[in-house]
């Protein structure tokens, strides 16, 4: 029961921090925080708009599914 109301409350962190931040400060956020990442060659652009593309489908989904 714990595990599954924690999934719940995880979700819904989830969908309130997607509708309420802008695409451009989630971009600046993930991509200041996976700089450290480029020194050793990871292409962090390229990894960061894959996951920009993925948060924004998975938002889709998750409107589609709450509404």
């Amino acid at each position: 029961m714990a595990v599954l109301a924690s999934k719940t409350i995880n979700k819904e962190l989830f969908f309130h921090c997607l509708t309420t931040t802008a695409p451009e400060q989630l971009t600046f956020a993930l991509q200041w925080s996976m700089k450290p990442l480029a020194y050793v060659g990871v292409p962090v652009a390229k990894v960061i708009l894959t996951l920009i593309l993925l948060l924004r489908a998975c938002l889709g989904k998750l409107i589609e599914t709450t509404y």
